[in-house]
This record gives C-alpha cells, sequence and structure tokens, in this order.
C-alpha cells in the first residue's frame, strides 16, 4: 500500500466518523471506532496496538488529563445545584455600575464551568437586564451566546483546550497565555458589537460608589466564586491543573455544605466514564499516526503545501460545524495535522490555529445546543440569530488563519 492511498485512507475514515458522529452516535464510541480502522489501516499488529494503548494509559499527563476532565464537570455541577451561579448572578448586579457590562460577564461566568445547558441559566438574566436597552429577541440571543463561550478561548479548565494540548504535548497555561489576548480582543470587540447603541444604564442600589454595603456585596460574590478561584491559584503555583481541580471541587463540597450523598448525587459516572473514553481513544490515533504513520518521509511533504494554512483552518471549522462540538473537531483534527509541526514546530500557534477554526465551526453550527436552546427560549428564528452573531462569530475563524498565516511564516 503506497502512503498516498494509506493517507487517503485515514482520511477517509475521519470523514466517516465525522458523518456518524453527526448521525447520533456517541463521540467517544465513534473515536474509538475511528482508532481501530486506522490502526488497520497502517497495518499495526495486534502488539503494537496494545503496547501503544499501554503507553497512552501509563503516561502521566494521561492521567492528569482524565482526572481534570472528570472533575471539570463534577466542579461545574456541584456550582449549579449548590445555587451559586444565580446568587453570582444577583450579586454582581448589585456590584456592576453597568447594566451591559453585567449582562455580558454573567453568560461568560457561567459559561467558564461547562455547565451542559448553560445558555438557559444565563438566558434569563440577560433578558432582564437588556429588555430596557432596546435589543430585539434575536439581539439578545447574540449576547447570551457569544458571551457564553468567549471566555473558553483562553480558560485552562475547558475540555477542549485540556484535550488538545495533551494531543500535541504543548503547555497548558502558556496555551492559555498565548489566546488570553485574543479572548480580550474578542470580547471587546462583540461588546461595542452590541452595545455601542445603547446608554449606559446603572442598576438599583449602584449609583452610590461610597456605599459600604458594595465591599461587602463584592466579598460575597468573591466567596461565591472562589471554588473557580481556587483552582485557578492552584494551577498557577503548581502548573497542574488536576490539583487546583481537586481542592477546587473540595473547597466547593465544604463551602457549599454538601453531605456525602449530596457529593456523590452531582457526580455524573456515565458521562465521566464517556469523557475518559474519548480522552482514550484519540490519544491512541495520535500514538498510531505518531509511532506508525507521519514519521515515514512520504507523509509530511503532502501536507507541506502552498494551501496548508487554509487546510489547517477549515478542516477543524468543517468538523467544528457538523459535530456542533469542539471537542469532536479538536479530537479529529489535530492528530491528522500533526505532520505540520514536522517543518512548521509552533506547538502553540499551532493549537491556536486548531482551536480558533474548531470553536468558530462549532458556535454557528445548527446543532450547537446553546444555539438552538438559546433561539428557542428568546423565540428568535434561527436565520435572526444568524444575523446577529455572524460578524463576532467570523472574528474566530480570522483570528485562528492569522494563526496559521504566522505558523508557516515564522
Amino acid at each position: 500500500m503506497t502512503y498516498s492511498f494509506q493517507l487517503a485512507l485515514i482520511a477517509g475514515i475521519f470523514v466517516a466518523t465525522v458523518v456518524i458522529v453527526n448521525r447520533g452516535v456517541p463521540l467517544p464510541y465513534a473515536v474509538n471506532l475511528c482508532a481501530a480502522l486506522i490502526a488497520l489501516t497502517a497495518r499495526v499488529s495486534l502488539t503494537q496496538f496494545i503496547g501503544i494503548v499501554g503507553q497512552v494509559l501509563i503516561d502521566p499527563r494521561t492521567i492528569e488529563l482524565l482526572v481534570a476532565v472528570v472533575l471539570i464537570r463534577w466542579l461545574g455541577d456541584i456550582m449549579n445545584r449548590s445555587g451559586s451561579l444565580t446568587r453570582s448572578s444577583d450579586l454582581l448586579q448589585q456590584v456592576v455600575g453597568d447594566l451591559r457590562v453585567v449582562a455580558s460577564i454573567i453568560p461568560l461566568l457561567i459559561g467558564l464551568l461547562m455547565v451542559p445547558g448553560g445558555a438557559i441559566l444565563s438566558a434569563p438574566t440577560v433578558e432582564q437586564l437588556t429588555d430596557d436597552m432596546g435589543l430585539r429577541p434575536s439581539r439578545q440571543a447574540g449576547v447570551n451566546l457569544i458571551f457564553r463561550h468567549v471566555g473558553q478561548i483562553f480558560f485552562p479548565m475547558s475540555a477542549s483546550l485540556l484535550m488538545l494540548t495533551s494531543i500535541v504535548g504543548v503547555n497548558l497555561a502558556r496555551q492559555a497565555l498565548y489566546q488570553l489576548p485574543i479572548g480580550i480582543a474578542i470580547g471587546l470587540f462583540s461588546f461595542y458589537y452590541y452595545f455601542s447603541a445603547v446608554e449606559k444604564q446603572t442598576g438599583r442600589g449602584t449609583d452610590n460608589t461610597d456605599n459600604p454595603e458594595r465591599f461587602r456585596q463584592f466579598g460575597a460574590l468573591l466567596k461565591e466564586l472562589s471554588p473557580i478561584l481556587v483552582t485557578i491559584i492552584i494551577f498557577a503555583i503548581t502548573q497542574k491543573i488536576a490539583w487546583g481541580l481537586a481542592l477546587g471541587t473540595i473547597w466547593a463540597l465544604w463551602l457549599y455544605r454538601f453531605s456525602a450523598k449530596e457529593a456523590m448525587s452531582s457526580f455524573q459516572l456515565k458521562a465521566s466514564l464517556e469523557s475518559m473514553l474519548l480522552i482514550i481513544g484519540t490519544l491512541i490515533i495520535r500514538g498510531i499516526l505518531q509511532n506508525e504513520v507521519i514519521t515515514e518521509a512520504a507523509f509530511a511533504p503532502m501536507l507541506q503545501l502552498s494551501f496548508a494554512p487554509l487546510l489547517m483552518c477549515f478542516l477543524p471549522w468543517i468538523i467544528g460545524f457538523f459535530t456542533g462540538s469542539v471537542l469532536a473537531a479538536v479530537s479529529l483534527a489535530a492528530p491528522l495535522l500533526l505532520p505540520l509541526l514536522i517543518h512548521h514546530p509552533n506547538g502553540y500557534l499551532f493549537c491556536t490555529a486548531i482551536f480558533m477554526a474548531s470553536f468558530g465551526g462549532y458556535l454557528i453550527s445548527p446543532i450547537h445546543l446553546c444555539l438552538s436552546l438559546t433561539a428557542e427560549y428568546y423565540e428568535a428564528r434561527l436565520g435572526e440569530v444568524y444575523q446577529d452573531i455572524w460578524l463576532p462569530a467570523v472574528t474566530f475563524l480570522l483570528s485562528a488563519i492569522v494563526a496559521s498565516l504566522l505558523l508557516i511564516l515564522c
């Protein structure tokens, strides 16, 4: 079998994986099926396959990633069940003077927790805050949707960012710092896009800047968000996201006075096992490609083409669009595009391009749950919502194109 034909078969397997995920097959099972088919295509023997699986399972980075992804889901559910998100929203309205800023921050904070269906959690508050600003329902939906996802661009607790940095082998903290300016820029642009024509509005009780009650409310807000702050501080000190999440989760259980029964009921065992299966399958694919395929000299030049930046951006974008998942896009696109690092070895720009392109496709995907839930809540047609999110959404793809060009040119 020639390497050109082998590459075509592997590409076809990835395409088939995207199709079956889009048809409803759970991503973890689809990715592991993809791994098995790639192993057959690459003529990996059973002994070699077992060896690759063993290397993945005993790798300390794999173990840390598995623990981190499980704890992210658990911490988000704990904070959701405790009512912390609702209390934080109320306190923000009392502390921050500009209601436009509050309407942006609340979905951003809820988005950081990766709570399933989080768009619905922030939608009522955004609606309440923006009702008197003259924003049409589709515009309100755009505010809720875009700001829910802006913080995830640079947040180290993002499962997609954790997965991507593990696949590529770059430092998570440094990657988050790489993407921080992009998140800030997109956030500021989106704020201007949605609120530039809206006059500043002040919430009740926030007009007196000398009011000592404001300091008490700010302290209460920090307390409500302290599990996230503990996680970030420990991560900054140790550079181990699993340690930060473990201590942040323990602190949340104590802070919200969860009993052992409540703590266990908030732990989603089935979802956690599926997340672990997805991670293992993705890392097996990476191991097969690195050890059995992309080490061959004949393979890498095929991706060293003039349109490599376009391939690097639009492949993750397409997968994100058709699967409605950033995790699916980075899990499927990154291993396939790894040969680019042979000739352009800046892993941070590589990750930035793939992540932002994946996010850009996911954001406007018709099967993106947040998009459909938000449109339904605000009783806006999907076409109207698209009209009010397309420009901020384009900035995600543009940032990916810039990162890919920098990777190729530098």
